[in-house]
C-alpha cells in the first residue's frame, strides 16, 4: 500500500471519528488484522477505550472481525477495510444522488442511516419525528420512501455475515461443503463448489424478495383484509382505476419491517456514481441528446448490475433504449463526428422564433435521431458503446473496463493541463 494512501485514511478516520478511533484503525491499515491483544499492545490504549473504538469501525462497515483456531482456543481478529475508509470522500456524492433519485424525504432518511452506520428503521422514524401509528400523510410518505430505498438498494438490510469479510466467509462456506463430502475434492470438484457459493450470492441478490420488506395486503373499501385480490390491467399496464395510479385498494403493498436493521449500500451507490461520469462523458464529448442515449443503455442494464468490477453490462435493444429515453431529453441538436455533420440540425425553422427545435419533433423523428445517436456512439473511438447484434435495430452493451480506462485517462489530462 502507498505511503499516501495510508497517510490519507488516517487522516479521513481522525476527521469522522476522532483521534482514538484513528489511532486503532491506523494500526489496523499499517499491521494488518491482528487480535484483541496485540491491538491493546500495540496501541497502550485502555481495554475500553479499543473495544470501543472497534465497535464504532464495525458500526460503519469499516473493520471486521473473523475467527480463526489456534490450537484449542478460538481467536478473533480484526480488520479495517482501506476501501470504506475512502468512501467516506464521497458522502457528498451519495447525498446528492439519494436526494436527486429520491427527493428530500428519502435523503432524510439516507442520511440518517448513513451518519450512524447501522440502523433500524424505527430508530430513523423516531429521530425524524415521524409517528408509527396514525394514518398521517408524513407516515405514509415515509412508508413509502423507505420502501423504495429498499427496493432499489440504497440501503440493505444488515445481516451476521456482513461484519465478515467477504474471503473469510467465502471459505467458511467452502470448507463446510467439502467437510459433507466422504472424501477429499479433486481440484475439479473444488472450482465447481467456488462456482455455486457465487451462484447462491447471485441469487440472494437478485432475488425478488428483499430482506427487511413484507408485503401486506392493505384495508379494502368496506375495512376487510381480502386473501385474494384481482385487480384488471389496462392497455397501458396499469391497474384500472385513475391513470397513473397505482395505489388501487385491496392491490399488495410492501412495507418496511421496523425492527430490521439497514445500512448504505455503497456499491450499489458507486455504480450509480460511475454510470453518472459515463453519461456526462458522452454530454461533454457530443451534447446533450448523446447522454441522454447512454444514461437510458444504463438505466436498463442497473438491476443487473452488482459492483464497478463487473467488465461489461447486460445486453439491451435499441427499442428498449428508446423506450427509457426521457421524454424532455433535447434530442434534437446536431451531432459533431469530427467531419461532416452526422445529420442536420432539426427544428431550425423554430430557433429563430425563440421556440424550443426540439419541442414539436414528433416521436417517430426522435426514435429516427435516437437510432442515429445510438450509430454515432457505437463509432466513437473510445469503444465504450459496443454493438453486439445486428438484427433489427440492433443490441448494444456498454463495455464499463473500457469506460474506466477512458475516464482515467481524462481526469490525468486535466491534471496535466491545470
Amino acid at each position: 500500500m502507498f505511503t499516501q494512501q495510508v497517510e490519507l485514511c488516517r487522516r479521513i478516520v481522525l476527521e469522522h471519528y476522532g483521534p482514538i478511533v484513528e489511532t486503532v484503525a491506523a494500526l489496523l491499515i499499517h499491521e494488518g488484522r491482528l487480535p484483541l491483544g496485540l491491538i491493546l499492545r500495540k496501541t497502550k490504549l485502555t481495554a475500553l477505550n479499543v473495544r470501543q473504538s472497534l465497535a464504532v469501525l464495525i458500526q460503519h462497515g469499516i473493520a471486521t472481525h473473523a475467527e480463526a483456531k489456534e490450537g484449542a482456543r478460538t481467536s478473533i481478529f480484526y480488520a479495517v477495510n482501506i476501501k470504506a475508509i475512502l468512501r467516506l470522500q464521497r458522502a457528498g456524492l451519495y447525498l446528492a444522488l439519494v436526494e436527486e433519485r429520491m427527493g428530500k424525504d428519502g435523503l432524510a432518511a439516507f442520511r440518517t442511516i448513513m451518519a450512524n452506520g447501522v440502523m433500524s428503521i424505527g430508530s430513523v422514524r423516531d429521530i425524524l419525528g415521524i409517528k408509527k401509528t396514525g394514518k398521517s400523510a408524513a407516515k405514509i410518505k415515509f412508508d413509502n420512501v423507505v420502501a423504495k430505498l429498499v427496493r432499489e438498494r440504497f440501503i440493505t438490510a444488515v445481516t451476521p455475515k456482513d461484519t465478515v469479510t467477504k474471503v473469510d466467509r467465502v471459505m467458511q462456506e467452502e470448507a463446510k461443503m467439502v467437510d459433507a463430502m466422504d472424501i477429499p475434492p479433486t481440484a475439479k470438484q473444488l472450482m465447481e463448489i467456488r462456482r455455486t457459493i457465487k451462484e447462491r450470492d447471485d441469487v440472494e441478490y437478485f432475488s425478488s424478495s428483499v430482506v427487511g420488506i413484507k408485503r401486506a395486503a392493505p384495508v379494502d373499501t368496506y375495512g376487510d383484509r381480502p386473501s385474494k385480490m384481482h385487480v384488471q390491467i389496462g392497455l397501458d399496464g396499469l391497474p384500472m382505476g385513475i391513470a397513473g395510479d397505482t395505489s388501487i385498494a385491496g392491490a399488495e403493498e410492501d412495507t418496511v419491517d421496523d425492527k430490521q436493521c439497514f445500512r448504505a449500500y455503497y456499491d450499489r451507490l458507486d455504480v450509480l456514481l460511475r454510470n453518472q461520469q459515463i453519461v456526462n462523458f458522452f454530454t461533454e464529448k457530443y451534447n446533450v441528446g448523446a447522454g441522454a442515449v447512454v444514461k437510458a443503455i444504463l438505466r436498463v442494464s442497473e438491476p443487473h448490475t452488482r459492483t464497478c468490477r463487473e467488465k461489461i453490462s447486460d445486453v439491451v435493444s435499441a427499442n428498449q433504449v428508446i423506450q427509457h429515453i426521457a421524454a424532455d431529453a433535447p434530442l434534437g441538436d446536431s451531432v459533431d463526428t469530427g467531419s461532416d455533420m452526422f445529420y442536420e440540425k432539426l427544428g431550425s425553422a423554430n430557433a429563430s422564433s425563440g421556440k424550443d427545435p426540439t419541442s414539436e419533433l414528433s416521436q417517430t423523428k426522435r426514435n429516427e435521431i435516437a437510432f442515429a445517436l445510438l450509430e454515432v456512439l457505437h463509432a466513437d473511438s473510445s469503444g465504450i458503446v459496443v454493438k453486439v447484434e445486428e438484427r433489427g435495430a440492433g443490441q448494444y452493451r456498454v463495455n464499463f473496463e473500457r469506460a474506466s480506462a477512458t475516464l482515467r485517462d481524462q481526469v490525468l489530462d486535466d491534471l496535466v493541463q491545470e
